[in-house]
């Protein structure tokens, strides 16, 4: 095999183990991140389950004040104004922060 010849597949390797260990390691932190929010989203949905006694899928001032946080900016929170904090304006909310 000539030098160049092995110059040449020396690149190729090179570049194929590069583009493999970018892809790989890319893909790991891709998929951390992805189980991280998937893990928070579910801690947020049990939140909101266990604050919504009655179970009618919206907090209402009374059950939000079970929440400190979430019953001082109740108005901010409560997006379309009808009094009550439906579950996507609390799961909103809480991405926000």
């Amino acid at each position: 095999m000539s030098y160049r010849k092995h110059i040449a597949d020396f690149e190729r390797r090179s570049v194929v183990l590069f583009t493999a260990c970018t892809l790989g390691f890319a893909g790991a932190a891709f998929a951390q991140s992805t189980a991280a929010a998937a893990g928070s989203e579910q801690d947020r949905a049990a939140m909101f389950k266990q604050a919504d006694t009655n179970g009618d899928k919206a907090l209402s001032m009374d059950e939000a004040k079970a929440m400190p946080a979430v019953a001082e900016q109740f108005k901010a929170i409560d997006a379309n104004s009808d009094g009550a904090i439906s579950e996507a304006e609390f799961m909103a909310a809480m991405k926000a922060k």
